[in-house]
């Protein structure tokens, strides 16, 4: 291609074949920026090209300019270049929808241009509270493109690229073409920060060619799926296309956007994206924004890594200017970030440690009366908020600073978590408030109870994470198909069966942590309390079993054994003889019989495993089940110096 005119000539008199007028070329400079992968977000003006539903999440209106110059440093010298104009007008602050409209213009260097005109509508169309928000949109749009001959107009090319004296059949012809068409889009937007998004372009597949010849231009089909939070945002998009030769051209962008807001200075953004493809469809971006008040600049650059060689590459430059009041979203953002600093500087005055998590927080503390009405109702946002306002005004407590902090933690997961009424639900909740007092171990159990109810549910497993790993609590994990608590009974199940009854009680209890009225467990507690000869701890758990106890039957077995432990403790009964196996429950099976013990084979690596989960027990504070694993080394090891010596420690603590 000598000239940019042949290369024009050639592309737009091969019959049906060049696929190249109104390429999505993309729109603004943050959109190319994550590789054009925004058909799940499409949060901006620039919905109006992505994605038309995206326009029903904007509240107030836009307006976006952009300039990109394309494929810089081809060697034919060829100009390519688009200018763009976009809008995005709320209605009632979007209740009623959001119109945009839209302006493309590309030009080759004088020769060659294509213009598009379109107006959107995007509308919330359907929404369900815990579920998601359902967006539909609509872009149409007019395309034009016309062409500049030059002398090569007037004396056309032949097949053998030899100049025939006669004008071209083409550009004798018809120098500009229009027709109509039509984009259609959803998103769906999930209460857990999920999103997916469908686009589908150029869904009449107009026909845009001079001479009448077919040139029509293929639909395209985007599906994208996405992940948010408050400062980041992760995206795929999957884009399917016919191509010139007639086959099917798939292409997947990976991308990503971090913001990274300041009070001072503004916000700054970066984004990437990495795409690949059929037909050697390669390609890497990268993009920066700064953002100030309400004036936006965006820049990307887009890198083919194979297909197009010898470019520079696109460079995009972009300009958004918001109108109006920010939206809830940006408020919070801004107020976080000030409320945020404004208590880290008073926290630093009086000495106080910031990251200190441990400290447990008052809740009764009367000052914080407005916070916990908002706790109670599962307004976590507007509690940090309230209480945010509470520490600028209030003296400074070191116990305000920990919750401001837990409750940052817990409201950047659920900003809300209103009229819980599933058991998931409760649970978690409950887990906040533990969370929030500083109850670290209960917290940290309730939160991945609720998780393990509802699996599904992204946002609790993601509370539950955090929570462990906050407040450094293992918690165990269940196997498939079971949840927390059933994990917790057959563990200590086995670990009764091995006759580890120190170990099978702290399984028994973290159940009853979460489920304090659990019948299996109580019952399961009682009976290891029997066999490690704690006979008032086993009547005490028997007899809080019993209040649970509708069977005749199984009230009576528990009178049985309660009336068996208090002989025993009395001295009518040697300690580990004639011990009580768990009454029949009506819920589960029975108390299983330990096997009977045999000599274990002593294994060095065996003992080392135990030594090292009885430190384990210990750092963590749970001196019993230390204890026993440190007895079992001892068991398996007599002349283990470093158990006997834990063990020792550990009877000096009085524990």
């Amino acid at each position: 291609m000598r000239t940019p005119l042949l290369a024009v000539l050639l592309a737009l008199s091969a019959p049906g074949a060049a696929f190249a007028a109104f390429d999505d070329l993309g729109a603004g400079g943050r959109g190319p920026g994550m590789g054009d992968a925004v058909t799940a977000i499409a949060d901006d003006v620039y919905a109006t090209h992505y994605n038309p539903a995206g326009l029903g999440q904007l509240e107030r209106l836009q307006v976006g300019l952009a300039y990109s110059k394309l494929y810089m440093g081809l060697s034919d010298g060829s100009d390519l270049s688009l200018s763009q104009l976009a809008l995005a007008k709320p209605l009632a602050r979007g209740l009623h929808g959001t119109l945009g409209l839209n302006v493309n213009l590309f030009s080759l260097g004088g020769v060659y241009s294509e213009n598009t005109l379109g107006l959107s509508y995007g509308k919330l169309a359907f929404t369900r509270p815990g579920t998601g928000k359902l967006f539909l949109g609509l872009n149409a749009k007019y395309l034009t493109h016309s062409v500049t001959p030059g002398p090569e107009g007037a004396d056309a090319f032949d097949d053998a690229f030899t100049r025939t004296g006669s004008p071209d059949p083409v550009l004798a012809g018809a120098k500009s073409k229009g027709a109509m068409d039509f984009d259609f889009g959803a998103l769906f937007l999930s209460a857990n920060r999920f999103s997916a998004g469908l686009a589908v372009k150029h869904l009449m597949e107009p026909d845009v060619s001079f001479s009448g010849g077919g040139d029509k231009v293929p639909r395209k089909i985007n599906l994208g799926f996405g992940f948010r939070s408050l400062w980041m945002k992760m995206a795929a998009d999957i884009a399917v296309q016919q191509s010139p030769a007639g086959t099917q051209d798939k292409d997947l962008v990976l991308a990503g956007e971090r913001e990274f807001p300041t009070l001072d200075y503004g916000q700054f953004a970066f984004r990437g994206s990495l795409g690949f493809g059929t037909r050697g469809f390669r390609r890497i971006t990268m993009g920066a924004s700064y953002r100030i008040n309400r004036i936006q600049f965006d820049y990307s650059v887009q890198l083919p890594l194979g297909g197009i060689k010898q470019t520079m590459g696109n460079h995009r430059l972009g300009m958004t200017f918001h109108f109006g009041s920010p939206t809830p979203e940006e408020q919070y953002s801004s107020e976080l970030l000030s409320q945020l600093k404004r208590m880290r500087q008073r926290a630093e005055g009086m000495g106080y440690d910031f990251t200190d998590l441990s400290r447990p927080a008052d809740l009764g503390d009367p000052s914080l009366d407005p916070v916990m009405a908002k706790i109670r109702t599962g307004e976590y946002r507007e509690a940090n908020r309230t209480l945010l306002a509470l520490i600028d005004t209030l003296p400074p407590k070191p116990e305000m600073f920990h919750l401001a902090r837990r409750l940052d933690i817990v409201a950047a997961v659920y900003p809300e978590l209103l009229n819980p009424n599933t058991k998931w639900e409760t649970k978690a909740s409950q887990g906040v408030q533990a969370f929030l007092s500083g109850q670290d171990r209960e917290a940290a159990f309730l939160a991945a109870y609720a998780a393990s109810l509802n699996p599904q549910e992204y946002r609790v497993d993601k509370l539950s994470s955090k929570v462990r790993e906050l407040t450094q609590t293992d918690v165990p994990r269940p196997v498939k198909g079971r949840n927390l608590l059933q994990e917790l009974q057959a563990r200590s199940d086995n670990e009764f069966r091995g006759g580890e009854y120190s170990v099978s009680l702290g399984y028994s209890r973290d159940a009853l942590v979460i489920e304090p009225t659990d019948l299996v467990s109580l019952q399961r507690v009682g009976t290891n309390q029997y066999m490690l000869g704690r006979y008032d701890d086993a009547v005490t758990a028997w007899k809080m079993a019993l209040e649970q106890v509708t069977n005749a039957e199984e009230k009576h077995a528990l009178q049985v054994y309660i009336e068996r432990a208090q002989n025993a403790k009395a001295g009518k009964l040697p300690p580990n003889v004639d011990r009580p196996a768990k009454p029949k429950a009506s819920k589960g099976a029975s108390e299983p019989e330990p096997e009977e013990k045999r000599p274990p084979k002593v294994d060095a690596l065996d003992v080392e495993k135990l030594f090292q989960a009885g430190l384990e027990f210990y750092a963590r504070g749970d001196l019993e089940q230390a204890l026993a694993k440190f007895r079992k080394v001892l068991s398996l090891d007599p002349s283990n110096v470093p158990a006997r010596k834990a063990i020792e420690r550990i009877g000096r603590s009085g524990r």
